[in-house]
């Protein structure tokens, strides 16, 4: 599958795949300063984390696509079973269809 090899400030490598989607946030701002995040999703609706990090003035980041079979090892997952998915759309309907949207 494609993903992504992410290098912080020479550090070891953290390869970020999924058989659904993963994504690289960067930012900046009030309260947290700038900062990274590596997560994304599996096919079940779990929610994965790689790295909620810091980062200072000067840090390098080197981010390239690869081909993987295996991903680094997340440090956080969340459960989402798919009948919460399904509860959650049909309670939306529900609402849509009595405001007269659907």
């Amino acid at each position: 599958m494609i993903g992504f090899e992410i290098i912080i400030k020479g550090q070891e490598p953290i390869r970020i795949a999924s058989d659904s989607v993963v994504s690289i946030l960067l930012g900046n701002g009030y309260p947290f300063g700038a900062y990274i995040h590596l997560g994304g999703s599996d096919s079940s609706y779990n929610s994965l984390t790689w790295l909620d990090g810091k980062l200072e003035t000067g840090d390098m980041l080197t981010i390239k696509v690869i081909e993987t079979d295996t991903a680094s090892e997340v440090i956080r997952k969340e459960i989402k079973a798919k009948e919460w998915v399904w509860e959650l759309y049909n309670k939306l309907e529900v609402e849509l269809t009595e405001k007269g949207l659907l």
